[in-house]
């Protein structure tokens, strides 16, 4: 696979997470993930950005992913497709959000 091909493939599952997450299910297949859920906190750590700035660059409420980091909350499960995209291409998914 390309670089351009894997580029227009994470946009596109992007783009049909972010529809499914504002409601429009009209043209995403909704596959749910296994309940492995990611570990917020070290994948954040990992990009080396404090609450905030994660928050900022991935349109996360800043409550939302500290109930996430505590454990208090459970991502559903477009969320868990989202944080997973982060922690595969956290470049492309800031220039689509930035875009």
């Amino acid at each position: 696979m390309t670089d351009d091909t894997l580029h227009a493939s994470i946009m596109r599952g992007l783009q049909q997470t972010l529809a499914y997450a504002r409601g429009d299910a009209s043209h995403v297949r909704v596959i749910t993930p296994e309940k492995d859920i990611p570990d917020v906190k070290n994948l954040r750590k990992s990009l080396k950005k404090n609450q905030q700035d994660f928050a900022l660059a991935y349109h996360i409420n800043p409550s939302t992913l500290r109930s996430w980091e505590q454990g208090k909350r459970t991502p559903p499960d477009y969320a868990i497709a989202y944080l997973r995209v982060i922690a595969h291409a956290p470049q492309i998914v800031e220039e689509a959000l930035s875009s």
